[in-house]
């Protein structure tokens, strides 16, 4: 019983994250210079390190897309989003290394992967604006990883 309680503990905190980064997301609050951050990438590949159940991250992540909602209906923003974040959940188990460095490669990744599928010539026209957002997300993905570790925890991955 003191197991499912902490697991529900850790849910709980990781659901009271995503939450926060959707109201951030809807608003201006961290736009600098121009350009916002995709915050709720970043959360999302940052908890796939600590979220090891597939039910419990699709969770995570279908509360993501409701908060989001790129324009109503179903839209192919919102498909490559998914995809991608459930994509680096499995992915993310393969790479070699420190996890912390794993969660930034993933997030610089992730930013440059979701915008070439947009709109790749969009990378191309604007590389500095392309590259200033990855920064930010992963700057935003560091303290993420930290804070996650904190308040979360590891769990095992049985």
């Amino acid at each position: 019983m003191r197991r499912d309680t902490f697991r529900l503990k850790r849910m709980l905190v990781a659901v009271i994250f995503v939450l926060i980064a959707g109201v951030l997301e809807n608003t201006s609050l961290l736009q600098v210079a121009g350009i916002k951050p995709n915050i709720s990438l970043a959360i999302l590949i940052t908890l796939s390190f600590f979220i090891s159940a597939l039910v419990p991250y699709l969770a995570l992540v279908l509360l993501t897309g409701i908060l989001l909602r790129f324009e109503p209906g179903f839209e192919f923003t919102s498909l490559i989003f998914t995809g991608m974040v459930i994509l680096f959940f499995f992915l993310h188990r393969r790479l070699p290394g420190q996890p912390f460095l794993n969660n930034l490669i993933l997030i610089a990744s992730g930013t440059l992967i979701f915008y070439s599928l947009l709109d790749w010539r969009f990378v191309y026209a604007e590389p500095l604006t392309v590259s200033g957002e990855m920064l930010y997300n992963i700057i935003l993905g560091a303290g993420l990883f930290l804070l996650s570790q904190r308040f979360i925890g590891y769990e095992s991955r049985t």
